[in-house]
């Protein structure tokens, strides 16, 4: 893993995931600062579909934290301190759970998506 060419391949791989996280979080952050400051124009109606779209946007930016665990896993691999066998597979599983996650967080707390998902599955008398 010390050989130049194979600690810059790891370093691409593991490293840009702090400065991207770190986007976010700042980006997130003038977002609710922008909605607060606007929210006295707002119908209550409105600012309830905000709020719950913003707790919506801040659960999915907070799920890229997942990939930290991929990316420490694979660092542990590539520096040889772990065996591949079962962390190549929580590598794997962290990053089909952040796909599969962020659609289901939309469908929640997006209300008409809600109201849509909650009428289709409901038990209803025909």
């Amino acid at each position: 893993i010390f050989a130049p060419r194979v600690f810059i391949a790891v370093f691409w791989v593991v490293m840009p995931i702090f400065p991207c996280y770190a986007v976010i979080l700042v980006v997130g952050r003038r977002l609710l600062a922008e909605l607060a400051q606007q929210s006295s124009h707002m119908s209550a109606k409105t600012r309830s579909a905000h709020k719950d779209i913003v707790k919506g946007l801040i659960i999915q930016s907070c799920l890229p934290a997942v990939n930290v665990i991929c990316m420490g896993s694979y660092l542990l691999m590539q520096l040889h301190l772990v065996g591949v066998g079962a962390l190549g597979l929580v590598a794997q599983m962290c990053g089909e759970v952040v796909i599969s996650t962020n659609p289901l967080i939309s469908l929640y707390f997006v209300r008409p998506y809600r109201q849509y998902v909650a009428f289709r599955f409901s038990s209803r008398k025909t």
